[in-house]
């Protein structure tokens, strides 16, 4: 019967020191979880980011992440690329896409606020990337078309030579 006990009795403790730990665990979990979110509300995007926050994404690290840790980090991500001097508005919107478009978790409003003022904004830069992009293609076409006359105009004052392909021989 003492036997019984004592194995009752271990046994006992040592599910109370499992299930202790799980508790511990989990509260230290939500406690960093329930600060990081305290930091983004303060502004302090920084402090609330884990470093491989983005490895993690891109390798599928966070595919059990904690409650609404992404959409989280990925605002975070967004708000320190926007604000940084030198940003590159594909990456401000890359963060963005990670957030769902029906996300209604924590800071949600001030999330969707920033997501509806980026959005036009990023539309701009886009369509500017487009004209810039089509001015370069234009001045490049008429490089290309001037360097074209220059050689037409240096093949005219040439002589045929052995080895001179027969179009540019009718150009000489």
């Amino acid at each position: 019967m003492k036997k019984v006990l004592y194995i009752t009795i271990v046994l006992i403790l040592v599910a109370a020191m499992i299930f202790g730990g799980i508790y511990l665990n989990q509260k230290s979990i939500d406690n960093a979880y329930n600060y990081a979110i305290t930091l983004i509300q303060n502004g302090s995007y920084e402090g609330a980011l884990s470093d491989g926050f983005m490895s993690d994404v891109k390798y599928g690290g966070l595919d059990e992440a904690y409650k609404n840790t992404i959409p989280l980090y990925a605002y975070a991500m967004a708000q320190l690329e926007y604000n940084d001097e030198d940003r590159y508005m594909q990456t401000v919107n890359e963060y963005l896409e990670l957030i769902p478009a029906d996300y209604n978790g924590e800071l949600c409003e001030e999330i969707n606020t920033f997501k509806g003022n980026f959005k036009p904004q990023y539309e701009d830069f886009l369509a500017e990337q487009k004209r810039l992009a089509e001015e370069q293609r234009k001045k490049d076409e008429e490089r290309r078309r001037i360097r074209e006359q220059e050689e037409a105009e240096q093949l005219k004052k040439s002589v045929p030579y052995v080895g001179m392909s027969e179009s540019k021989i009718n150009g000489t």
